[in-house]
């Protein structure tokens, strides 16, 4: 895809190699109330932006370019998966406020499930790692990079971190499971 992206449907993939390309030379939007995502391929260097919240059921894939989501919710399925490189140049971009609806990953019941969301703010890349082992009932776990000191800090200390993780979930009954925020 050259241009812009408007999807108010689903759009499936067959494999996880097919898929949307966004090979734009400007900014690209992906837009649409209500649109669902098979695989889709990031490899755009000036990057494509996020302008109604969207669901990710397959692979995204980072070559080339990050996508800024603004204060929209990008949700991945249960079964969407992260590829390619992600980096501080090839990303998920949040504005870094909490009051952006986050990505979120649904995760399904079962043994184990292990999933990296690639995010950060700009010129800051800060994944969070998430795995799973032991859930009875399938639930999501909602992330927003936030790009300032956390408000129970009284007296900042010089090696405070000035930037933290929101983390909401749902569901997930019976869970264990280990958190890793870079």
């Amino acid at each position: 895809v050259l241009g812009n992206v408007t999807n108010t449907s689903t759009h499936t993939s067959s494999s996880t190699d097919g898929g949307l390309i966004l090979i734009g030379t400007q900014n690209q939007t992906l837009s649409g109330v209500g649109g669902v995502y098979g695989n889709i391929t990031m490899n755009n260097s000036s990057g494509a932006s996020l302008v109604n919240n969207a669901t990710i059921n397959g692979r995204l894939t980072f070559t080339n370019g990050s996508i800024y989501i603004d204060d929209y919710q990008l949700t991945f399925g249960q079964g969407a998966t992260i590829g390619g490189t992600p980096s501080k140049t090839s990303m998920i971009i949040l504005n870094g406020a909490l009051s952006d609806q986050g990505v979120r990953k649904l995760f399904p019941s079962g043994p184990s499930a292990e999933f990296t969301m690639p995010i950060g703010v700009s010129g800051k890349y800060t994944p969070a790692a998430y795995t799973i082992s032991s859930a009875t009932t399938p639930g999501s776990i909602t992330v927003r990079p936030v790009n300032r000191r956390h408000p129970a800090v009284v007296v900042p200390a010089e090696n405070e971190l000035a930037y933290y993780w929101k983390v909401d979930s749902t569901g997930l009954e019976g869970v264990t499971i280990s958190h890793t925020y870079q």
